[in-house]
């Protein structure tokens, strides 16, 4: 994109002289992916920033060094101007997605720029700046609101996803052999601690699976297997063991729900391995019918589901996402084609960042 037709797009500008002035003042910057642009709180003096090719992202930086997804820019938006009009420090973090190129205006040359162009001009281009802010504050409120609700109904899908296992499971124990049963209870008891502690603790990550498979056979009629490529010293983990069982009962529920007709006893398998020193995945692979693509790059979206008319609200995955990226620190990721199943793909760090630094007990 030309610096002008950049100019032009972000700040919603029809005055050619202007345009052509504030393009002209610019500088190009080139970011590579994962280059940071600028941090919160850093002071304002690169000013403001137009995205000429490729995606920033922008995130809030909690203190304790968690980031916080606000947005992404792509070619033809804007960022930064608050801090170049106001002075005060950055509100935000910005990176770059992909490879970048950023007209980047800094306030001397914003200032300058003004003052050549004239009152009437300058007085338009601050028009165009503050009505730019105005909208961007608008979406931002309507998103806080959005978020809420969704936080809200997920939170109550949590809740009554506990109720449901607590339900299933007191009806399977109550007609289960004496040794079945013994398992199951000692399953949902561990479970049921871990959700309340709700914090990283030191266990055993195949102990973690092997408890929601146990879990997941007193809700559904679904052949789980559990597979391993850990031997058992690498099996020690520091994680979230109650966010984990979430996220595999939810994903096995979704494949008992989507992935057969309904009364069929389908098969899944739940694999561990090591992907690198410091990293863990788990896969839950199913057998079943498998989803055209364009359901599978959306199964991810809170409320989207192929099977409404059959009750079902579409939170499960978003909530297995949302789950990952927030108690596990990692990402969840989706694979399927038509008539070939679908692998649910987790991967997460061995040790919580918080817990970075101590030692795991062999």
């Amino acid at each position: 994109m030309s610096h002008e037709a950049a100019i032009r797009a972000a700040l919603a500008l029809d005055d050619d002289l202007a345009v052509e002035r504030l393009a002209g003042a610019g500088q190009v910057r080139a970011c590579a992916p994962d280059e940071i642009v600028f941090r919160q709180g850093d002071p304002p003096w690169d000013g403001m920033y137009v995205v000429l090719s490729g995606t920033v992202r922008v995130y809030g930086e909690t203190p304790e060094g968690d980031e916080i997804r606000i947005g992404s820019v792509t070619a033809g938006g804007l960022f930064g101007e608050v801090a170049l009009l106001d002075r005060g420090p950055r509100t935000a973090s910005v990176a770059a997605v992909s490879d970048c190129e950023l007209l980047q205006l800094t306030r001397p040359a914003f200032e300058e720029c003004l003052a050549r162009l004239g009152v009437g001009l300058a007085l338009r281009v601050l028009e165009s700046l503050s009505r730019r802010l105005r909208e961007a504050s608008d979406r931002a409120a309507r998103q806080q609101l959005r978020e809420q609700a969704l936080r809200a109904e997920m939170e109550l899908e949590r809740h009554r996803g506990l109720a449901r296992l607590v339900a299933a499971v007191a009806r399977a124990a109550a007609t289960a052999p004496a040794g079945e049963r013994g398992v199951m209870l000692a399953a949902c008891e561990r479970h049921a601690a871990a959700r309340a502690e709700a914090a990283a603790t030191e266990g055993d990550v195949l102990e973690a699976i092997e408890d929601a498979v146990a879990l997941q056979g007193a809700i559904g009629p679904l052949q789980v297997g559990v597979e391993s490529g850990l031997p058992a010293p690498s099996r020690r983990w520091a994680g979230d063991a109650g966010a984990l069982g979430e996220v595999l009962l939810a994903g096995l529920a979704n494949v008992a729900d989507h992935a057969h007709a309904p009364g069929d006893r389908g098969r899944a398998v739940v694999r561990v391995e090591a992907v690198a020193e410091d990293r863990l995945q788990v896969e839950v692979r199913d057998f079943g019918a498998g989803l055209a693509a364009e359901d599978a790059a959306r199964a991810f979206d809170p409320f989207f589901t192929t099977a409404r008319d059959r009750g079902h609200q579409g939170l499960g995955l978003a909530l297995v996402r949302d789950l990952v990226e927030g108690s596990l620190r990692g990402e969840a990721t989706l694979e399927s084609r038509p008539g070939a199943g679908a692998t649910l793909r987790l991967t997460f760090p061995r040790v919580l960042p918080a817990l970075v630094g101590r030692s795991t007990r062999p």
